[in-house]
């Protein structure tokens, strides 16, 4: 037996996430899984769809002000060519070595003067 045809669904993320969490909210478990790994999904028809998650359905106005704070290899892997309107600032991080690996909380024993004992 053939798989059924399924029509083809485009959703934002933020419509897939919603989708996803309706199924698992209602303890659709298998139809949660086979959504979150395939996109395959059933409508309110009893229709089966294919779902398809469109970038372009959530993307943000050209004139979005965008404000990003991340380390400078983060920075590589969004774009080989970083368009800037505003200066960009790289903060240089310190070899591994020179980095705290190790918990240094301090301990000192005080006594207190109105208790007379240590703490």
């Amino acid at each position: 037996m053939p798989p059924p045809e399924r029509q083809l669904l485009s959703q934002s993320l933020s419509a897939f996430n919603a989708s996803m969490q309706f199924l698992l909210d209602n303890d659709e478990h298998d139809l949660y899984v086979k959504h979150g790994l395939c996109g395959h999904g059933v409508n309110f028809e009893g229709e089966p769809y294919q779902a398809v998650l469109d970038p372009i359905l959530n993307r943000l106005p050209l004139d979005y002000a965008l404000n990003g704070l991340r380390d400078y290899d983060s920075l590589i892997g969004i774009s080989s060519h970083i368009r800037c309107h505003t200066a960009l600032t790289v903060y240089p991080l310190p070899r591994f070595e020179d980095c705290l690996t190790n918990n240094i909380h301090l301990r000192y024993p005080c006594v207190s003067r109105t208790l007379g004992q240590l703490f």
